[in-house]
């Protein structure tokens, strides 16, 4: 009898072990395999960017759990792509699930919490047990052994961290082959937490002829992802890349040194054209640290064609109403125009910040602006600020609104005169550019006009030093 109970109690003690061993295995066998060294390339856009993670893991015959580890945890819903050469993709999921307050409250809703205690007494500093009922907002409703009240969810201590959360962000998939081995594996996605943008930097020469001109790329992370040796490809072009914004950030001035003893230069990134786009390919690795930037030297375009030109705007309201007679103080733009067409070099969109040496050789900060994409060959006009010697002032002379043969149709006669003074010691030449609306016609003027295009006028003046000249014109306007 005896030996019959132990018989039964070490049967009973080897079902037990041999359960254990096979929720074990079953349990092991459930865990993904880590892929934690996989390779990072970028493809940076203006508003976001490609990651691509590429890594040689082992594999067994069947169904395979892997779990790609390093992720940006700020990811593209549906942008993921998974290729497996040697496998089959059955599913992917991503997880990444902070603590939060609010994931907390939800883990634990209808379960047991802790209270602080902040009462001004011996017991300040302990926890008393309370059940979460529910929450909203700050306030939550919990209950003890004291009854059931409201208290502010920033005195609820919770107990553990729950299992269900995803500290490190990852993309898991399963995938079946059909043999065991070594199995390459590449990982696709987009995320807009990444951008770039080209900064220029420009040196004017003393006669103003020539600009010798650098650009980098501003390279931007916005996620929380730490970026180690990537390699990193700079897209430059408009492309539609869902919802994103444009990534305005400024970079100071920055020297070009010269080496001590020869040494080679390096390497400027190749570009080629892919798509209807430009293709940037930085040769070194790249870091970026989280919420970082980095300034990545893009081309030289060295020493450029350029034309400084004073103009003079004004808006169309002037020519559909009458408006006050009195003078108006005008002070014509400072535009840059830069001559490309010798260079084989497109300029992506960026801020465009020019300088220029002083009488003492010392670099001066004479204006910026940001431009949209310049194909090769285009010119680059800059728009740097108001001339501060040449002044104008304009003012409406006569204004006449005239009925036509049409019921709705009006056409509106008006003359102008604008005073342009020189402040200077030498003469300038200034262009004034007037943008005149409908269908319009120059009926009189001291100076010809030349017909830029169906919306603007332009007059060239010659103003002698210290002199002043006058423009005097009449516009008929059919609206």
């Amino acid at each position: 009898m005896i030996l019959k109970k132990a018989a039964i109690l070490l049967l009973a003690t080897t079902i037990i072990v041999l359960t254990n061993l096979e929720g074990q295995t079953k349990a092991a066998t459930n865990q993904p395999t880590k892929v934690q060294d996989a390779s990072l390339a970028l493809t940076i856009y203006h508003n976001g960017a490609l990651f691509e993670h590429k890594a040689v893991i082992p594999v067994k015959n069947g169904q395979n759990h892997i779990a790609f580890e390093n992720v940006c945890p700020e990811i593209i819903p549906g942008s993921v792509f998974i290729k497996a050469p040697d496998g089959l993709l059955e599913s992917y999921l991503y997880l990444y699930t902070p603590p939060t307050t609010k994931t907390l409250l939800q883990t634990f809703k209808g379960k047991e919490v802790f209270l602080k205690n902040q009462e001004k007494s011996c017991n300040k500093g302990m926890k008393t047990a309370a059940m979460l009922l529910s929450y909203n907002g700050n306030k939550a409703v919990i209950k003890t052994d004291q009854g059931i009240f409201e208290t502010e969810v920033s005195k609820i201590v919770f107990p553990s961290l729950p299992e269900n959360l995803s500290l490190v962000p990852q993309i898991q998939a399963t995938l079946f082959f059909q043999k065991m081995g070594q199995a390459p594996l590449e990982l696709l996605y987009l995320s807009n937490k990444l951008g770039w943008q080209a900064n220029y930097t420009g040196l004017l020469s003393q006669d103003e002829n020539s600009i010798e001109i650098q650009a980098f790329a501003r390279l931007q992370n916005y996620s929380q992802m730490k970026i180690n040796r990537a390699g990193v490809r700079l897209i430059a072009g408009n492309v539609r890349f869902g919802r994103g914004r444009d990534l305005p950030v400024p970079r100071m001035f920055e020297a070009k040194a010269l080496a001590a003893s020869p040494a080679p230069l390096p390497e400027e990134p190749s570009r080629q054209e892919l798509f209807e786009y430009h293709l940037y390919e930085i040769p070194q690795v790249i870091d970026l640290a989280p919420l970082g930037a980095k300034n990545i030297r893009l081309f030289d375009a060295g020493s450029l064609p350029c034309k400084k030109k004073l103009v003079l705007q004004s808006g169309s309201f002037y020519y559909y109403r009458s408006v006050d007679r009195s003078q108006k103080t005008l002070h014509p733009d400072v535009i840059l125009e830069v001559d490309t067409k010798d260079k084989n070099l497109p300029f992506p969109a960026g801020n465009f910040r020019i300088y220029k040496t002083d009488s003492k050789n010392v670099p001066i900060f004479v204006g910026q602006q940001r431009i949209r994409s310049v194909a090769s060959g285009e010119k680059i006009v800059l728009n740097l600020g108001k001339a501060f010697d040449i002044t104008a002032r304009k003012k409406q002379l006569t204004f006449n609104r005239i009925k036509t043969d049409s019921r709705y149709k009006y056409s509106y006669s008006s003359s102008y005169e604008i005073k342009i003074h020189n402040s200077k010691d030498r003469p300038v030449t200034i262009f004034i550019r007037e943008e005149i609306p409908g269908q319009w016609s120059i009926t009189d003027e001291n100076i010809p006009h030349i017909r830029e295009d169906v919306r603007h006028s332009v007059w060239k003046m010659e103003i002698p030093a210290s002199a002043t000249k006058i423009l005097r014109y009449s516009v008929r306007v059919i609206d």
